[in-house]
């Protein structure tokens, strides 16, 4: 009789001798050999084993991305989920931020994601001509037609359909062109104005009232005007601004979260819950396609006396229609609606907010304003000239980027991506530059990087034409931003606002109140 001493080959031999043809012949003592039935302990075997092989696949992450020697949280080599997590806490500039000033200015924040802070990888990364491939997880971002994909510039995986979309419209966002729609901006101004009037004036004088919810429905009512020649009434109270973007910010969220690991869409798109979610969305998007439809039924062109940007997009069609189909056409318009008007809500919400915590900054703005002698509503073309007005917007864009979306990019196949320090990150690593990071880049914008000050956009009283131009230049090719008016003060000049992250860095919490100069009333302003 053999004899085995408990050990892994004794185990391995029960286990065959179990399972093979010699079982039916050969029988084992009961002191000798498991008891064990042979289907339980091949299926623990198996369990066990593949276990095993998954933690040796785990543990060899650094190994297998080549991404050792980039410094980062040693738990974010193994997972994308603690940037879905990110993400999903609205916090993925913030995040990044605080891993930069820990690990340096090159740091793994992923599985197989590297972020650089130093804005001279912004060309590497995006330059116009050599400008790194997206990669898949921008699909998350596509918008669908009757069950097919529109396309956009935005969503376009590559550079040969980017060109293709862009160029029959390359003309239409030039600001020559922009200039020609400002009646549709004076008109939305006008709107904001007399609403202003009409509310916090008189009984209401002194009421506080929501900056971010405002300047969102300003932005929102103008942006469609300009694209469609009407709005959604949201400032007059015609719509139910609440019920019409509901569910929106919890949208953001989740794309945020999609973009970060595409499979969540894959996986809960045709799911009920996520068919749950739909179905309780606000109206925008219902309303934003009837009246695109209404308009292309018509023939696509305004009734109005200035053409708008579906005019313009319908006249690219005309030239290209091998090119603009109806679907393209679609994507066009929808564009300036969907990504236009969210950035320039954050956009303003930031100006008025970190004026009225800045006394000193807005008094020194309104001054220059009232010297100016500007018209109301002002035209861009005087607009254009005041330089400190220029270096507030400029500065308020810095300090408050207005998205948290990291602009992800693929090193493509080949010899991989070259670091100034001689590193190279391997083909298939995700690398992405955030401006959450590089606008406080310090040896870009100074060692104050974390205090508002438009004065750095300005020449300093000893600094020579050359330096402030070449200091300028720095500062432009760092800025990753997207692409006036009465006194305003904080009902709690204190409070802080708080930056909810999704794809737009939005603020809540933001409150404000009108103080009244002796002039000219808001409501003659407004005629």
């Amino acid at each position: 009789m053999l004899h085995f001493s408990e050990s892994p080959i004794r185990r391995a031999l029960n286990l065959y001798l179990q399972t093979s043809a010699l079982a039916t012949s050969y029988k084992p003592s009961k002191t000798t050999f498991s008891t064990l039935q042979p289907y339980p302990k091949m299926l623990a075997t198996a369990i066990f084993s593949g276990a095993l092989a998954g933690l040796l696949w785990l543990l060899l992450t650094p190994f297998r991305t080549g991404l050792r020697s980039i410094p980062g949280p040693w738990f974010r080599q193994f997972t994308e989920l603690f940037q879905v997590y990110d993400a999903y806490k609205g916090r993925t500039g913030q995040a990044t931020q605080s891993l930069h000033r820990k690990y340096g200015p090159v740091v793994q924040i992923g599985h197989r994601t590297v972020s650089f802070s130093d804005p001279a990888m912004i060309d590497v990364v995006y330059s116009y001509r050599n400008a790194l491939p997206k990669g898949k997880d921008w699909a998350a971002m596509n918008h669908e037609l009757d069950g097919k994909t529109i396309p956009s510039i935005i969503n376009a995986l590559d550079a040969k359909t980017h060109t293709a979309i862009k160029r029959p419209i390359a003309g239409v966002f030039s600001m020559s062109n922009v200039t020609k729609s400002e009646v549709f901006i004076n008109s939305s101004i006008k709107d904001l104005v007399r609403q202003f009037d009409q509310q916090f004036n008189g009984e209401n004088r002194g009421k506080s009232f929501s900056i971010s919810g405002w300047m969102h429905s300003f932005s929102y009512d103008c942006v469609m005007k300009l694209t469609l020649s009407s709005d959604l009434g949201l400032m007059r109270g015609e719509s139910d601004h609440a019920a019409m973007f509901k569910g929106v910010d919890t949208a953001q969220t989740f794309l945020a979260m999609a973009l970060v690991m595409p499979e969540l869409r894959t996986i809960l798109r045709n799911t009920p819950l996520f068919k749950i979610f739909l179905a309780r969305q606000g109206s925008f998007a219902r309303v934003a396609r009837e009246t695109i439809q209404t308009r292309t039924d018509n023939g696509g062109y305004t009734t109005a006396e200035t053409a708008d940007l579906m005019s313009a997009f319908v006249e690219a069609q005309k030239k290209h229609p091998d090119v603009v189909s109806d679907l393209v056409l679609n994507g066009y318009v929808t564009l300036p609606i969907y990504a236009g008007s969210n950035s320039v809500a954050v956009g303003l919400t930031s100006i008025l907010y970190l004026l009225g915590k800045h006394p000193r900054i807005q008094e020194k703005l309104h001054k220059s304003l009232v010297e100016s002698g500007l018209p109301m509503p002002p035209p861009w073309s005087q607009i254009s000239k005041l330089t400190y007005l220029e270096a507030v917007i400029r500065e308020c864009f810095r300090y408050h980027p207005a998205t948290a979306l990291l602009s992800r990019r693929i090193v493509p196949s080949g010899p991989g991506l070259t670091l100034p320090d001689g590193r190279v990150l391997p083909p298939g690593t995700t690398v992405a530059v955030n401006g959450c990071v590089t606008h406080f880049h310090k040896e870009t914008y100074g060692d104050d990087v974390h205090c508002f000050r438009p004065e750095r956009w300005l020449r300093d009283d000893n600094e020579s034409e050359a330096a402030y131009t070449h200091r300028l230049q720095k500062m432009h090719k760092a800025d990753l931003t997207f692409g006036h008016g009465e006194w305003i003060e904080l009902a709690d000049p204190a409070k802080e606002w708080e930056v909810r992250e999704t794809i737009l860095r939005k603020q809540v919490g933001v409150d404000a109140k009108l103080s009244f100069r002796p002039g000219r009333s808001l409501g003659d302003l407004a005629l």
